[in-house]
């Protein structure tokens, strides 16, 4: 009887390490156009879902998400959410211990729209362009005149 409830238990493992493996993610890859030299660039206030691809294909939902600093970056089942200026190195990780890690610079807004009359202008730190605006002043509607 102790030599069956052996076996079986054996079995059992062979098994269930088995399946696990088949099923394993063997590799993650961040496949975001937006990614260059391992680094993506947001703006405070940005949610943007971040491309992934695992091997085998389709097991992406089985990715957990952290992030070396939550005040800077937090992400969850593949969105990334910039909180505040500032650099943080975000981990993806499977089930089975491979991960991925991506650098996230997360900067300030300086400009985010301007709006005059039927035009509107938007403006992002590092976007280098010349325009010529004019401006009209409305009188101060502070003082009695």
């Amino acid at each position: 009887m102790r030599k069956f409830f052996v076996l079986l238990c054996t079995a059992v493992s062979l098994l269930t390490a088995v399946s696990c493996t088949k099923d394993a993610v063997t590799k993650i890859t961040i496949t975001d156009y937006r990614v260059h030299d391992g680094e993506i660039d947001l703006y405070v206030g940005d949610v943007t879902y971040l491309e992934i691809e695992t091997t085998p294909a389709g097991k992406a939902a089985l990715l957990s998400y952290s992030s070396s600093d939550d005040d800077v970056v937090r992400s969850s089942e593949g969105y990334i959410m910039a909180h505040g200026p500032g650099y943080a190195t975000l981990t993806i990780s499977s089930t089975n211990g491979k991960k991925a890690t991506l650098g996230v610079n997360v900067y300030k807004r300086m400009v985010s729209k301007w709006t005059s009359g039927a035009s509107s202008l938007e403006i992002a730190p590092g976007y280098t362009k010349s325009f010529q605006i004019s401006v009209t002043s409305a009188p101060d509607m502070t003082e009695d005149n």
